[in-house]
C-alpha cells in the first residue's frame, strides 16, 4: 500500500463517526482515531504502539486474539454483537441520555486492514441508543401486559360482583316463590296433623291403613318442599368446572324456580322439543339456568304489566349441525324499538325502582363469554322472542 493511500485511508478513518482501532496480530495498536479520543480519556500518542489489552484491561484478550487471527487467516470480517457481548472495552455511556446502561453498547466489526502487515481494523459502532429504546420497548410491553392482566382481573372481579348482584336481585322473587310453593303443602301437612289430633282426642283407634296413608301423603309433601329448597340452593351455587348436562333438565329446573308465579298469574307454558329430549350439552348448567330464569321473569313481568288475556310463554328447542337453539317467545305485544337497542345495556331498566337492569346484561355476558354462544332479541308474532344459540361439543 503506497504512503499516499495510507495517508488518505488514515484521514478517512479519522473522520468517521465511529471508533476505529488498527491492531496487528499481537494486538499492538497501530492507529487510534479521533472519535475514540473524544469518547475515552485516552490520547492517540499514549495508545499507539502499546497492546490494546494494556490500554483497556477489561478486554477479553483470548477472545479478541482468536477473532483477529481468524480474520487474518480467512481474510474475512468477524464481529462482536452488542446484544450478546455488550462492549469491547468500557466507554462510559451518557447518563443524561441513557438510563439503562453504564457503558456504551458496541457492535464491533473486525476486518482485514493490511493482510501483508498482519493488520486488522476494529470498527466500533455505538448501539446504546438502539438497545436503550429496545429495552424500553420490552419494559413498556411487560408493563403493558402487567396492566392488562390487572385490568382483566378487575373486569373478572367486577363481572363476579355483577353476577352475584344479578342472583341477589332474583333472591326476593325466589323467596316469594318458595313461600308460595310451600303454602299448599304446609296447609296439607296441617290438615293431616289435625286429623290425627282429632282421632286421638276422640280416643278413636287409628288404623294401619290411616297411618300408611298419612305417611305417604306427608312424605310426598315434604319431598316437594325439600326439592324446592334444593332448586333454590342450586340456583345460587357457583360452578367453576364445565360439565355435561341434559338441556331438558336445565329447562325443567328453570321452570320450577318460576312455576308458582306462572301458576298464580295463569301463564300457559308450552315447550316444543324439535330435538332429542336427551340432548346433552357441556358447560355451566347453573349459569344457563340463571339466563333462562332471567328471561322467564322478564316475560312474566311483561305479561302481567300489560294484562294480557290468555298469557303464554312458548319455549322452542331446535338444532343445526353446529348449534342448539332455545327460543323464549311470549305474547306480550313485543318490545318498542327505542328500548330494544338498550335491552342488554347494564343498569338499563323499564321497571323504575322494581328492577336493577343487570339481569339481561349478565345473561348476555354468561352466554357470550362463559358458554361461548350468542343471545339476541327480536319481535316475533305476538311478542318478544329471546333466542339463545349454544355451540355443540
Amino acid at each position: 500500500m503506497s504512503n499516499q493511500r495510507i495517508v488518505n485511508k488514515t484521514l478517512f478513518l479519522d473522520s468517521v463517526n465511529s471508533g476505529v482501532v488498527v491492531v496487528n496480530s499481537d494486538l499492538n495498536v497501530k492507529f487510534f482515531n479521533s472519535w475514540l479520543e473524544a469518547h475515552t480519556d485516552k490520547k492517540r500518542d499514549e495508545v499507539i504502539g502499546r497492546p490494546i489489552t494494556e490500554v483497556f484491561p477489561e478486554i477479553k484478550e483470548k477472545v479478541l486474539s482468536r477473532k483477529v487471527k481468524n480474520c487474518l487467516k480467512l481474510k474475512s470480517p468477524t464481529f462482536y454483537d452488542a446484544e450478546v457481548d455488550g462492549y469491547l472495552f468500557q466507554i462510559p455511556a451518557d447518563k443524561i441520555i441513557y438510563s439503562t446502561f453504564e457503558y456504551m453498547q458496541q457492535n464491533v466489526t473486525i476486518a482485514p486492514y493490511d493482510v501483508e502487515k498482519d493488520l486488522v481494523s476494529l470498527m466500533i459502532y455505538d448501539q446504546t441508543q438502539f438497545l436503550e429504546m429496545k429495552r424500553r420497548c420490552v419494559d413498556f410491553n411487560e408493563e403493558l401486559q402487567r396492566q392488562v392482566k390487572i385490568e382483566v382481573q378487575k373486569q373478572k372481579e367486577q363481572e363476579d360482583i355483577l353476577l352475584h348482584q344479578s342472583r341477589m336481585a332474583s333472591m326476593g322473587e325466589m323467596i316469594g316463590n318458595i313461600a308460595h310453593q310451600w303454602k299448599q303443602p304446609l296447609n296439607g301437612l296441617s290438615i293431616y296433623i289435625q286429623m290425627i289430633y282429632e282421632e286421638q282426642r276422640n280416643k278413636q283407634k287409628i288404623s294401619q291403613e290411616f297411618i300408611q296413608e298419612f305417611y305417604e301423603k306427608t312424605m310426598f309433601q315434604i319431598k316437594g318442599m325439600s326439592q324446592t329448597v334444593d332448586d333454590f340452593k342450586n340456583f345460587f351455587k357457583v360452578n367453576r368446572q364445565k360439565k355435561d348436562f341434559y338441556l331438558k333438565r336445565v329447562i325443567e329446573n328453570s321452570l320450577r324456580l318460576v312455576d308458582s308465579y306462572y301458576t298464580k298469574h295463569k301463564i300457559e307454558i308450552n315447550i316444543d322439543y324439535q330435538v332429542d329430549e336427551d340432548l346433552i350439552l357441556k358447560g355451566f348448567d347453573n349459569e344457563l339456568i340463571q339466563v333462562f330464569v332471567n328471561i322467564l321473569n322478564n316475560g312474566k313481568d311483561a305479561l302481567i304489566e300489560k294484562k294480557i288475556d290468555n298469557p303464554k310463554m312458548n319455549i322452542i328447542v331446535s338444532e343445526t349441525a353446529e348449534f342448539t337453539t332455545v327460543e323464549f317467545e311470549d305474547n306480550a305485544g313485543g318490545i318498542p324499538d327505542d328500548i330494544m337497542k338498550d335491552i342488554f345495556v347494564p343498569y338499563f331498566t323499564t321497571k323504575d325502582d322494581q328492577g336493577t337492569g343487570i339481569g339481561l346484561y349478565m345473561s348476555q355476558r354468561i352466554v357470550n363469554e362463559h358458554l361461548k354462544g350468542t343471545i339476541s332479541v327480536s319481535n316475533k308474532n305476538q311478542g318478544a322472542c329471546f333466542k339463545i344459540r349454544l355451540p355443540k361439543t
